[in-house]
C-alpha cells in the first residue's frame, strides 16, 4: 500500500520463529551453513542479538541430531536381530552381539557433538559477518562463498567414490561367490539325507560290535520306502572333521624322520561310493567280503595316487601304518576326488578303509548317508524309528547334504550380504543427496 510504511516485526519475537530446514536423510540431520548464516544475518538486521542467534542456531541443530540419532539407534536395534538371524551358526560369541548401555551413550554423544559442531559454524559466522558482504557473495557466488562451493564439491566427490569403491567390492565379491558355487565337490549332494550315529564306547568298545551295529542299521535304512542306496563313512564331507595317518610304502626305503607322510584316513562301506556318487577311476570298491577276516584292502583318491605313484600303476601297490613289519593293506581302487572341508580348498591325498577293517576302536561314529527318490527330510521320522528301535539311547543329527554344503559357504555368504548392504545404503545415501537443493547445484 502505498503511503503506508512497513511493520517491522521486533528483533525478539523474529529470533522465536524457528528456521529448521529438514533433510532429505533420515537418519542423520544436515544443517547447511549458508542458510541459517543468512538467515542469522536477517535476524541480526532486526535487532537479534549475536547470543540469540547462537542460542537458535545449536537448538535447531542439535534438536535434529538428537532426532537422527534416535532414528539410526532404531535401525540400528531392528538390524542387529535381523543379521544375528541370518547369521551363521559358527561366529564366535554371536549371542552376546547387542546394543547395550554404552552404544545408547555413545550414540547420544556422536548425536550431540555433531549438532554443535554444525550449528556453532553458521552461529559464529552469523555473528561475525555484516548482511551486506553476505548479500553480495549471494549474487556473484565470489569470495568465501567459493570456498564453501568447492568445499560442498569435495564431500559429493568423496561421497561418490566411497559409494563406488562399495559397489566394485560388492560386484567382485557376488563374481567370486557365483563361481566358487560351480566349483564340482566331486560327489553328488542332490536327494541326499545324512545322519550321524556316534556308539557309546563303554557300551560298544569293541571293533566287531561296533562293525554288527553299524550293519544291522544300515540293512534297516536300505528298506525304508524311497531309499535307493545307502553307504556310510567315518568322515564325512564338509562334516568339519578329519582324521590322519601316516604310512610307509612297499619297496621303499623308509622315511626319515620328520618325512614321513600323513594324508587323510576314512573308513567307509561297500556302497558308500555309490551312494555319494563318487566316481571310481581303477580297480574296485569295497564289497561285502572285504571283512575284518579277509585280506587288508585300501582305496584311495586320485590325488593320493598321483602324489606316492606318479609314474607307477598304484592299483596291487601296498602300504603299511606300523612299520615294516606290517601288517600291509592292498590298495585296490582308486576313486574320484571330493572337497572336504570346502569348495575353495586344494585337493588332498585320502584313503578308505573298510570300516570292518578300521584301524582303531575309538573311531565309534558312522555317518550314515540316503539316496532317495524325493524329499529327503520327508523320511527323517522313518530314520529316527529305525535308530531308536535299535539303541533309544543314541544322540542323532540328521540334515541333507547340500545344506552341508550350504553351510560350508555360510560365512562367504554373510559377508556378501554385509558388503551389499553397506554398498546399498551408500547408494541411496547418494541418491537422497541428489536431490538436495545444496548439493544437487554442485552435481550441476
Amino acid at each position: 500500500m502505498s503511503g503506508t510504511a512497513p511493520y517491522v516485526m521486533p528483533g525478539d519475537y523474529l529470533t522465536s520463529i524457528p528456521s529448521t530446514r529438514w533433510s532429505s536423510r533420515a537418519s542423520a540431520p544436515v544443517c547447511p551453513h549458508a542458510p541459517n548464516a543468512t538467515l542469522g544475518y536477517s535476524r541480526s538486521s532486526l535487532g537479534a542479538t549475536r547470543f540469540r542467534l547462537a542460542k537458535q542456531l545449536l537448538t535447531e541443530s542439535v534438536l535434529l541430531s538428537i532426532i537422527g540419532g534416535a532414528a539410526g539407534l532404531l535401525l540400528a536395534f531392528w538390524g542387529v536381530q535381523t543379521l544375528l538371524a541370518i547369521a551363521p551358526m559358527d561366529i564366535p560369541r554371536a549371542d552376546e552381539i547387542s546394543i547395550g548401555g554404552r552404544g545408547l551413550g555413545f550414540a547420544l554423544l556422536v548425536s550431540v557433538l555433531t549438532g554443535l559442531a554444525f550449528g556453532l559454524a553458521p552461529a559464529i559466522r552469523a555473528g561475525k559477518s555484516p548482511l551486506s558482504e553476505t548479500l553480495k557473495e549471494g549474487g556473484g557466488r565470489g569470495g568465501e562463498a567459493g570456498h564453501r562451493d568447492r568445499f560442498r564439491a569435495a564431500l559429493v566427490v568423496a561421497e561418490v567414490a566411497l559409494s563406488l569403491v562399495l559397489l566394485i567390492a560388492a560386484g567382485l565379491l557376488i563374481h567370486s561367490f557365483w563361481r566358487l558355487l560351480q566349483v564340482d565337490p566331486g560327489f553328488n549332494p542332490e536327494k541326499t539325507l545324512a545322519m550321524s550315529v556316534t556308539l557309546p564306547s563303554s557300551k560298544y568298545p569293541e571293533i566287531h560290535q561296533q562293525t554288527s551295529f553299524f550293519a544291522a542299521l544300515m540293512d534297516r535304512l536300505g528298506a525304508l520306502p524311497g531309499v535307493t542306496s545307502v553307504g556310510a563313512v567315518s568322515d564325512l564331507p564338509f562334516g568339519g572333521q578329519g582324521s590322519t595317518r601316516s604310512f610307509i610304502v612297499e619297496g621303499r626305503p623308509l622315511p626319515r624322520p620328520g618325512e614321513k607322510v600323513d594324508l587323510d584316513y576314512r573308513a567307509a562301506s561297500p556302497d558308500y561310493f555309490r551312494t555319494m556318487g563318487i566316481p571310481l577311476m581303477k580297480g574296485r570298491v569295497f564289497t561285502d567280503r572285504d571283512d575284518a577276516d579277509s585280506s587288508l584292502v585300501l582305496v584311495i583318491n586320485q590325488t593320493m595316487a598321483e602324489l606316492i605313484w606318479p609314474n607307477e600303476e598304484p592299483v596291487g601297490q601296498g602300504i603299511a601304518f606300523e612299520g615294516p613289519e606290517g601288517p600291509w593293506f592292498e590298495i585296490v581302487g582308486v576313486v574320484g576326488d571330493t572337497k572336504h572341508f570346502g569348495l575353495d580348498e586344494a585337493a588332498k591325498g585320502a584313503m578308505y578303509a573298510p570300516y570292518p577293517q578300521k584301524s582303531w576302536a575309538w573311531m565309534s561314529w558312522m555317518t550314515f548317508v540316503l539316496r532317495t527318490g524325493g524329499e529327503p527330510l520327508s523320511l527323517a521320522g522313518s530314520v529316527r524309528q529305525e535308530i531308536k528301535a535299535m539303541d533309544h539311547e543314541l544322540p542323532i543329527r540328521l540334515r541333507t547334504l547340500e545344506q552341508q554344503v550350504a553351510s560350508s559357504v555360510a560365512d562367504r555368504r554373510f559377508n556378501l550380504l554385509l558388503l551389499g548392504l553397506f554398498a546399498a545404503i551408500a547408494r541411496v545415501e547418494h541418491g537422497l543427496s541428489d536431490t538436495d537443493p545444496e548439493t544437487k547445484r554442485v552435481h550441476l
